[in-house]
C-alpha cells in the first residue's frame, strides 16, 4: 500500500512535469500556457485559459497537456464553443489514488 507521502509525491510529480497545453480548432492545434495548477485532496487540477483574444465564434474539439520533454501527457476530446466576447477555462482533473 502506498503511503500518504508517496501519493503526495505523485501529485507533485504531475504538477511539476506538466509544461503547456494545446487545443484543436478543426484540424489545427494551438499551444497555450498552463493557466494554473492546484492540488486539492487526491486531485491535481490543471487549467488552460483560452482567452477572448481568440476571435469569433470558435468550437474547440480536443485539449492536450504536454510534459517538460514535449511528450503528450494527457488529452481529452470535448466539444466547447465560445463566442468572441468570452474566454474558456478548461480543467483537467487527475485523481491520484491507490486502487
Amino acid at each position: 500500500m502506498l503511503t500518504s507521502n508517496a501519493l503526495q509525491k505523485l501529485k507533485e510529480f504531475i504538477r511539476d512535469n506538466v509544461s503547456y497545453g494545446k487545443y484543436r480548432i478543426g484540424t489545427t492545434y494551438y499551444q497555450v500556457p498552463i493557466h494554473n495548477i492546484e492540488i486539492v485532496d487526491n486531485k491535481v487540477n490543471i487549467y488552460l485559459l483560452l482567452d477572448n483574444t481568440i476571435a469569433g465564434t470558435v468550437t474547440f474539439n480536443q485539449f492536450q497537456l504536454y510534459d517538460n520533454d514535449d511528450n503528450l501527457f494527457a488529452e481529452k476530446a470535448e466539444s466547447v464553443t465560445k463566442n468572441s466576447s468570452q474566454g474558456v477555462l478548461i480543467k483537467f482533473s487527475i485523481t491520484v489514488q491507490e486502487v
